[in-house]
C-alpha cells in the first residue's frame, strides 16, 4: 500500500477506536440516516476495507484489526444506528405511491426488510468470522439490538440473535418473497443490495458447512 491508502486505514482503526455514541468526523447530513452516509454504511465499508488490509497485507498482525472489527460491529448494533427503521417500516409514498395509510411498523431491525442493514450487518459478521474464527458471534445473545428511547414506549425493548439466527431470519425473508429479492424500505427492493446478504451467506456457509447461499443465488438468479 502507498501511504495515502496507509493514512485512510490508519482514520478507519482511529474511527473505530472513538468512544461508543462518539461519531465525530463521521457527521451524517441527514439525522434520520436515510441518506447514502447513514452510519450503516460507513461501518460495513469500513469493515469491508480493513477485512481486505487484514486478508492481503497484514495477516500476522492480528490484534489490532481484530479489535477493530469487534468495535465496528458493536457500533453497527448501537440504536443510534437502526433505530430509525421504527419509523421508515411504516412505509411511506415514496416507495409506494398508491399507499392509502401508513402501516404500525415495528422496531427489529432485521426480522424483516431493512436488507440496507440487515446485509451489511451479516456481511460483517461473515468476514469477522472468515478472519478470526472464534466462533465469538455463534454465542446466543452475541447480537443484541437494545431499543430504549426515554421518553416513548412501553419500556425497553431488546432483540437477541446470533450469526445463525441471522442468517436464518434473512434466509427466510428471501424465501417469503420469493428469492425476488429482500425490501430495503417497504415496496423496494434494490438488486444492488441483496448482493451483500448473499456474500454474508457465503461466509456463513464456509464457517458452517451450510448451502444458505447456492439456495439463495439459484432462486435470485431464476427472479430476474
Amino acid at each position: 500500500m502507498d501511504q495515502i491508502q496507509l493514512s485512510h486505514v490508519e482514520h478507519m482503526l482511529a474511527l473505530s477506536e472513538q468512544l461508543p455514541g462518539d461519531w465525530a468526523t463521521m457527521g451524517s447530513f441527514d439525522p434520520y440516516q436515510e441518506g447514502d452516509d447513514a452510519y450503516r454504511y460507513q461501518l460495513a465499508y469500513m469493515a469491508y476495507t480493513l477485512a481486505l488490509v487484514q486478508h492481503h497485507y497484514v495477516p500476522a498482525y492480528r490484534e489490532r484489526y481484530q479489535k477493530a472489527f469487534i468495535s465496528l460491529i458493536d457500533k453497527m448494533l448501537r440504536q443510534d444506528v437502526w433505530a430509525y427503521w421504527e419509523n421508515t417500516s411504516r412505509g411511506g409514498r415514496a416507495m409506494d405511491p398508491d399507499l392509502p395509510s401508513l402501516t404500525d411498523g415495528w422496531v427489529d431491525p432485521v426480522c424483516r426488510q431493512n436488507i440496507m442493514y440487515s446485509g451489511h450487518l451479516l456481511m460483517m459478521i461473515g468476514l469477522y468470522e472468515m478472519l478470526y474464527r472464534d466462533g465469538r458471534y455463534d454465542q446466543p445473545g452475541s447480537i443484541n439490538f437494545r431499543f430504549r428511547p426515554i421518553f416513548r414506549g412501553m419500556g425497553p425493548e431488546e432483540f437477541a440473535y446470533n450469526h445463525t439466527s441471522l442468517a436464518n431470519a434473512i434466509y427466510n425473508e428471501f424465501k417469503r418473497q420469493n428469492f425476488l429479492g429482500c425490501e430495503c424500505e417497504p415496496n423496494g427492493i434494490f438488486v444492488y443490495c441483496n448482493q451483500f446478504p448473499i456474500l454474508g451467506f457465503m461466509h456463513y456457509d464456509a464457517t458452517h458447512g451450510t448451502d444458505l447461499s447456492m439456495s439463495v443465488i439459484e432462486g435470485f438468479s431464476k427472479a430476474w
